[in-house]
């Protein structure tokens, strides 16, 4: 994801959802008489919308994503566009975004949703030895 950031300032315009997270994953070149014109999108964001669409799955206040990386980030947007007014996001880590603070707890922010990360466990506790 670090590249998918540190294209953003040589971009000449941004879709709205490149905008929003500040992060893209497409690139466009627009050729014009007077050169060309960059156009960033993030196409994450409206892949798991229609994804979930598709699924059947309907709008809910509350959403649980599992992971924290950069398509959970495109997943907290995506739970933003479908009405979730609070996501919580389970993982183990929880890397930084764009401004620095978790990228989850970024994507919220800028998207106006809630979020609260659950941080899991580290390792898997070992099961307990049978009992005879």
């Amino acid at each position: 994801m670090p590249l998918k950031a540190a294209l953003i300032p040589a971009m000449d315009h941004l879709t709205s959802p490149a905008a929003e997270l500040q992060v893209l994953n497409t690139v466009t070149f627009d050729y014009t008489d007077g050169g060309v014109v960059l156009t960033g999108h993030n196409t994450d964001v409206a892949g798991i919308v229609n994804a979930l669409g598709h699924a059947g799955a309907r709008p809910a206040p509350r959403v649980v994503i599992l992971g924290a990386g950069g398509t959970a980030c495109a997943a907290v947007a995506a739970a933003a566009r479908l009405g979730a007014a609070s996501v919580s996001v389970c993982a183990r880590r929880f890397p930084p975004g764009p401004d620095g603070m978790p990228g989850v707890a970024d994507a919220g922010l800028r998207t106006g949703t809630g979020v609260r990360m659950l941080p899991g466990r580290t390792r898997p506790t070992p099961a307990p030895p049978p009992t005879s």
